[in-house]
């Protein structure tokens, strides 16, 4: 049962975070040339210290929409990401799970290679694997059964066509954001600023309904379905953001949910950082010919057991 919901978890999370570095990487012109912004005109040492004009201090607001522009052209980036988890099942002692993860991440075409670790000190599992994303198809390992395993291709093209539709409309993506401008606050710290959104549930549902209609049919619904068994209590996000080049330097995520499933509530607490270094430094990612040739083909079907008869898992681990 766990490990089931577990997966699944793991299935949602892949989906969000390819979608999340879509729209947040979106081509807002693709005949421009692909760089870092330009440095400002350096001012005439020479010229009088009153006629030098300080550019005013950003809102933050207008730090939001340069760091979408500017993340937007990147071609490549490398993210580190650990995240603590504390997973509830009605009474029952709390699983506590740590990943840490290490991606490289190519913007056109979308391609990804993740390395993951997973410790459960309560359960005492320690887990690692490896995903691939290309064009070619979305490949993972299952370290529970030794397998690589192939999504659909109907997935594949899915996340691909949402990625495609973010990149061709960067300023609904950008409109999207700035509705929630207002629980922005802004500070700053060395040569960072640092954005922060503190909110409740019915407002990052509502940022994540604002993006389902740019998502296929498929994957559309499997969000909407997910999204209507879960509760969302409290959520953060802190973004660092450099000065220089604008570019999101890392994230920090706090969210506390409960998810509802026949009856019965789990709950989970979440503590996510990461970190993104390697701007336009990754080569092509290419799949290994031995996982095309070995993976299994995975089914959502295996899903379908979300009509889980927890009455009947909790009988067979009794026996």
């Amino acid at each position: 049962m766990k490990k089931q919901l577990l997966k699944l978890f793991t299935v949602v999370f892949m989906v969000l975070l390819l979608a999340a570095c879509g729209s947040s990487t979106e081509t807002v012109n693709k005949n421009e040339d692909v760089s870092l912004p330009p440095e400002e005109e350096k001012v005439d040492a020479s010229e009088p210290a009153d006629e030098i004009e300080e550019e005013p201090a950003l809102t933050a607001e207008q730090v939001l929409e340069k760091t979408t522009e500017a993340t937007a052209e990147l071609k490549s980036y490398s993210m580190d990401m650990n995240i603590n988890q504390k997973i509830t099942l009605n009474d029952e002692e709390p699983i506590e799970m740590k990943t840490t993860s290490k991606s490289d991440l190519t913007l056109s075409p979308l391609a990804m290679y993740q390395s993951t670790k997973m410790n459960d000190p309560t359960m005492g599992i320690e887990m690692e694997s490896e995903t691939y994303f290309t064009e070619e198809g979305f490949f993972t390992y299952d370290p529970t059964f030794g397998e690589w395993y192939k999504f659909p291709s109907e997935f594949t093209a899915e996340l691909i066509e949402l990625t495609e539709m973010q990149q061709q409309n960067p300023a609904e993506q950008l409109e999207i954001l700035k509705s929630f401008s207002d629980e922005l606050s802004m500070t700053e710290e060395g040569n960072e600023y640092i954005l922060t959104f503190e909110g409740n549930g019915d407002q990052y549902e509502e940022l994540i309904n604002a993006t389902i209609p740019m998502m296929g049919d498929d994957m559309g619904e499997m969000l909407e379905e997910v999204l209507s068994m879960m509760k969302i209590n409290h959520i953060s996000y802190k973004i660092h953001v450099d000065k220089e080049t604008l570019v999101q330097t890392k994230m920090f995520i706090t969210m506390d949910m409960e998810m509802e499933i026949e009856g019965e509530v789990m709950s989970m607490y979440q503590e996510m950082d990461m970190s993104l270094y390697n701007y336009n430094e990754i080569d092509e990612i290419v799949i290994p010919q031995e996982v095309l040739d070995n993976a299994q083909e995975f089914s959502f079907d295996d899903f379908e057991d979300l009509d889980f008869d927890f009455e009947y898992e909790e009988e067979e681990e009794e026996n």
